[in-house]
């Protein structure tokens, strides 16, 4: 509504000047150049998972990303089964990245008593290798910083472990889970 109210002005004032209309070509040029750039926006927010389309939004970047890790480590992650219900059971608090309007990653924890428990780092396979993971991780250590940070994964997961260890997490231990299949512990 703003943009079309500052159309109309600069339509009155080409009408009234010299060169006007090439004037205000230039200016709706860069009104829609503007509105183009705040479609593009990148940003992170706390998400609400009492509202059905947010989860429904987190639940497609969670199986989206969790399918391309289940097929790397070659065992089917249990939040792969995740739904409505689970996510909002959870009782972990989530924030997401948007890049305009979609949700393309997404981070959740519980805060324990002495330390911050990250049970989901996600990112919507078309924007792996974009940062958007360092980001999310990146907004919660600011938030929470200076309390111990614990986390876990698959063992043959090595580009989440490779990523904890960059941010500077330790492994402390490994968990067999079931026969030949191990997650990694690891501590910040």
């Amino acid at each position: 509504m703003f943009e079309i109210a500052i159309v109309v002005l600069l339509v009155i004032i080409a009408y009234n000047t010299k060169n006007g209309f090439e004037r205000i070509s230039k200016r709706i040029e860069k009104i829609e150049s503007d509105i183009d750039s705040r479609q593009s926006l990148r940003f992170i927010k706390p998400l609400d998972i009492n509202d059905i389309a947010t989860v429904e939004a987190i639940l497609d970047v969670q199986q989206k990303s969790y399918r391309v890790e289940s097929d790397l480590i070659g065992f089917e992650i249990p939040r792969l089964n995740d739904d409505i219900e689970s996510i909002q059971d959870s009782g972990e608090q989530f924030y997401g990245y948007y890049a305009g309007s979609d949700l393309v990653g997404i981070i959740s924890f519980m805060k324990e008593e002495s330390f911050i428990d990250i049970h989901r780092l996600a990112i919507s396979p078309l924007y792996f290798k974009q940062g958007i993971a360092t980001e999310l991780y990146n907004h919660i250590s600011t938030v929470f910083n200076g309390i111990k940070q614990v986390v876990a994964t698959g063992k043959k997961n090595e580009p989440a472990i490779h990523f904890y260890i960059k941010n500077g997490f330790e492994v402390k231990e490994e968990i067999e889970i079931e026969d030949g299949l191990y997650i990694v512990k690891l501590e910040k």
